[in-house]
Order: C-alpha cells, then structure tokens, then sequence
C-alpha cells in the first residue's frame, strides 16, 4: 500500500496514530516528496492549513498522523506548549528553579533556559583544560 492511499484510510480512534513509513531523524514522519506526513495528513482530513499557522500535535507524539490529535496553531504556540519548555529540570536531573535558571536569547531569536549549576561547572571544566 503507497503511503497516500495509507493516510487516506486512517483509522476512525481518538489513539494516536503513528507514521509507519519513514521518519526523519527528529521523529517526524516523511511522506512522498519529504512532505511532513502530519500536514498531509491534516489537509487530506481537514482542510487546508491556515497561512500563517504550523501544525501542533497535541498528543505529543511527532510521528502520530490522527487528525484528531493535530491542531493550527501560531509558530509562536508551538514552541510553548513544545516538550523542552515543559521541562523540569535540565539534561543532568538540575531543577529549572527562579535560582538555579538563566533565560538567554539566542542569536536565531530562540529563548532557552540555561542550568546555572550546568554552566558553573563547564565554565570550571574550561578553566582546567586551559590552566593544563
């Protein structure tokens, strides 16, 4: 079965659905051409994407293609609600405290939270290799 025909008959579930074809190294699932297959599926079972907005999982699962579970959305909502804001603590189990988080901007215009703890301990790592 070709991944379009696939898409089209989608089973009727409020479950996630996820992509069985190829997936890009982000977990997204690739239609034919490299389409993301969550917009397919979202224009083939919806409607048009509105201009202007991306397309949200609300289930969180990247690879999953039920309509039920996508929703348009401004780019701006999208990284809110995203997975790293809902974080609790960094990469090293460091609680994302008021103390222990610092907001930087990045130079693409990405805010991002920085471990405090995190960046004392790289700076003293740097200082040492330096000092060598």
């Amino acid at each position: 079965m070709k991944m379009a025909q696939w898409l089209r008959t989608l089973p009727a579930t409020d479950d996630c659905v996820p992509w069985p074809f190829h997936k890009d190294r982000d977990g997204y699932g690739r239609a034919e051409r490299g389409h993301l297959a969550h917009r397919r599926s979202y224009t083939l079972h919806v409607g048009p994407i509105p201009a202007g907005l991306t397309i949200d999982h609300l289930c969180g699962t990247r690879s999953c293609v039920n309509p039920r579970h996508l929703e348009p959305v401004t780019t701006q909502e999208n990284t809110r609600r995203g997975y790293w804001t809902q974080r609790t603590e960094c990469r090293n189990g460091h609680p994302f405290t008021p103390k222990n988080t610092r907001h930087e901007m990045r130079a693409d215009g990405v805010r991002r939270r920085v471990c405090r703890i995190c960046e004392r301990r790289a700076a003293a790592a740097y200082q040492a290799r330096k000092a060598a």
